[in-house]
């Protein structure tokens, strides 16, 4: 589903996914916020933008876990993750 169309519409396609199954989408893509600060997110889901360097892949998992789940306000956002701080 989401390899066909364009960027556009693939993040169109995800952005519906994520309201529609109450969802947290986690991206390294800069253009989901925009689309979704234009889309008017319910508050049943959100967006994280990951703005971060890639974590060794033997500890991707367990930092980005750590990270996300410091926090419980997510949804209903479009939050940004940086080094050393939290966008929302």
């Amino acid at each position: 589903m989401m390899s066909c169309g364009s960027g556009l519409q693939r993040q169109a396609a995800a952005i519906a996914w994520a309201a529609r199954d109450e969802r947290i989408l986690l991206t390294f893509d800069k253009d989901f916020g925009e689309l979704a600060k234009a889309s008017a997110l319910p508050a049943t889901c959100g967006i994280i933008l990951l703005r971060i360097p890639m974590p060794r892949p033997d500890n991707v998992g367990q930092q980005l876990a750590g990270v996300i789940m410091a926090r419980v306000d997510w949804a209903g956002q479009v939050s940004v993750i940086e080094p050393g701080r939290v966008r929302m």
